[in-house]
């Protein structure tokens, strides 16, 4: 039988599915998100805090979240958790029928849930100590698990795997937009990239996961009309510079086997906008567009450090 702790984790793991179902979907506004979160904190409220009552400055996650959680996420997390709550208790609030601005972008929500279920997460391993006769079955659980997230993790069932990350800037900053694409190989012409992204002055960030199964040689490739930067594991690997002509510049990267981090930097100021990524993995193999079985989508903000682990 449940306790009300656990039935309250429940509730709380089943309202966060719904809002990570709305954030992975391009054709779903980032405010639908709202409802499903602000449910979703109640809940682990009720689990978390003292005889399950819910704060009713539930947005000052600060002063109610116990202190192992926030150690868990770091202060920085937990501060930016506290300044989205509010506008998405407010999106909660609006009446279906009035069309107020929503003050929170899609990476910014897509960050929130992600932040979110790592709390519920780590309260529901607090909260359902294994019994011990059951700690063989649940190592070899476990190691079941990293079997098949070696091959590839749950989340990427849904997503393509190149994370786009959209700004009306060509400097990668200000509100963005994410999308998640199959390839990188755009032709925009002089066309916007996408709703609320202007045809001149934008910029993109792609982030995905590259799967190795052995060391080799890795050759990056990037075509662009502007800018381009390819960077693996924080490295940068190639970096073509240019403006109003398309450009092809290369590098190379030795890499062992495992899990990479690949990220794309692309910047238009004006006139036509086109980008191309390409790589090899075998000698005397020419670059050609990264095979998708080889790329899986970042589970985390593309702002930490290793989005892939």
């Amino acid at each position: 039988m449940m306790t009300e702790t656990e039935r309250a984790l429940t509730v709380a793991e089943a309202a966060h599915r719904a809002a990570r179902a709305v954030t992975v979907d391009p054709s779903c506004e980032p405010r639908s998100a709202a409802h499903h979160l602000v449910g979703a904190w109640e809940a682990l409220a009720r689990a978390v805090c003292p005889e399950g009552h819910v704060p009713e400055d539930i947005e000052n996650v600060g002063g109610w979240l116990p202190a192992r959680l926030q150690a868990a996420v770091g202060p920085r997390a937990v501060a930016e958790l506290g300044r989205a709550l509010p506008a998405l208790q407010a999106e909660r609030r609006r009446p279906a029928w009035q069309a107020d601005s929503f003050a929170l972008g899609r990476g910014e929500v897509e960050a929130h849930t992600w932040r979110l279920g790592q709390l519920i997460a780590l309260a529901r391993g607090e909260a359902t100590p294994r019994p011990k006769w059951h700690r063989r079955a649940a190592i070899a659980a476990a190691a079941a698990v990293v079997l098949l997230l070696a091959v590839r993790p749950w989340w990427t069932l849904t997503l393509q795997p190149w994370r786009g990350t959209y700004y009306a800037r060509s400097d990668h900053s200000g509100k963005w937009q994410i999308r998640y694409d199959r390839q990188i190989d755009f032709d925009w012409g002089r066309d916007a990239p996408m709703d609320d992204v202007p045809a001149d002055q934008f910029s993109v960030r792609w982030d995905s996961c590259l799967h190795l199964d052995a060391p080799t040689t890795a050759i990056f490739q990037s075509i662009s009309d502007d800018g381009s930067r390819v960077y693996v594991d924080g490295d940068l690997i190639v970096l073509n510079r240019t403006r109003g002509k398309t450009q092809s510049r290369g590098g190379e990267a030795q890499l062992e086997a495992g899990v990479h981090h690949v990220r794309v930097d692309y910047s238009e100021f004006s006139g036509d906008a086109h980008v191309q990524v390409l790589a090899s993995f075998e000698a005397d193999a020419p670059p050609a567009p990264i095979p998708v079985s080889m790329l899986h989508a970042p589970r985390g903000p593309a702002s930490e450090e290793d989005p892939c682990e």
